[in-house]
């Protein structure tokens, strides 16, 4: 709905309420017990949320992101990838029976469009784009990655999805993820550890008490006892002289 349609009655709603601010106002609501008890709550809510949020602006610096991510990059084992297509039927004897076509030179893309259920991918000549191992269910990831680069599966795949025909187009070892694609998530990470840090530095600055329900203070819990001092070594006899 367009702006200029909400207007009118948005407008009103706002003139309701500055009314309604200046008649609390008027009648000295502000001043009641109640109010300034929850106005405080308020208060404390929204001071923390900007001391965080400053904090966070303060510590989790681009330079702090980029060196995180080149940390997460190292722990980051190389993976393969594959660009594969398929057509999926739902028969093995439909399977076997596009694998005598395609041996008889019939075009892999044109029977995708043509056979697959997979309508999505067959739209496009049965075209996966790249994937890692872990990106598919595993029979259909397993002969895959079997199949060198130009490679057709000989004998259909059978998933839970139906039968598979598979072609690999080409392999390559996966490139890193760009920053870009991590930076909000470390960015996240960075920033509990910050005001993690932060709440603990000024915990050990801080005296605290700790009350019960019932208003009685919580007992610290005592110390652990210190391990006794070791036991001094008895010194060496020192050896009597030759007769």
């Amino acid at each position: 709905m367009p702006l200029q349609a909400v207007f009118p009655a948005l407008l009103e709603r706002i003139i309701d309420s500055k009314l309604v601010v200046q008649e609390g106002k008027k009648s000295k609501t502000n001043e009641d017990p109640a109010f300034k008890k929850r106005m405080a709550f308020v208060e404390e809510q929204v001071l923390q949320d900007f001391w965080i949020q400053r904090e966070i602006s303060r510590l989790v610096t681009l330079e702090k992101i980029q060196q995180k991510y080149q940390e997460r990059l190292k722990s980051m084992p190389p993976e393969d990838e594959v660009h594969a297509r398929h057509i999926l039927v739902a028969t093995e004897d439909e399977a076997k029976a596009i694998i005598a076509e395609l041996k008889k030179g019939t075009p892999f893309d044109k029977i995708a469009k043509e056979k697959s259920t997979d309508k999505a991918s067959g739209a496009e000549g049965g075209d996966l784009g790249w994937f890692k191992k872990s990106d598919m269910v595993k029979e259909f990831a397993d002969a895959a990655f079997d199949l060198k680069k130009g490679e057709t599966s000989e004998t259909p795949t059978k998933t839970q999805f139906g039968y598979h025909v598979i072609k690999i187009d080409d392999r390559r070892t996966a490139p890193p993820p760009a920053l870009e694609e991590l930076s909000e998530q470390i960015r996240e990470e960075l920033a509990r550890e910050a005001v993690t840090a932060q709440l603990d530095k000024i915990r050990a600055g801080s005296k605290i008490e700790k009350f019960n329900m019932d208003g009685t203070k919580v007992e610290a819990a005592p110390a652990a006892p210190a391990a006794p001092a070791a036991t001094p070594a008895k010194p060496a006899t020192p050896a009597q002289p030759p007769k």
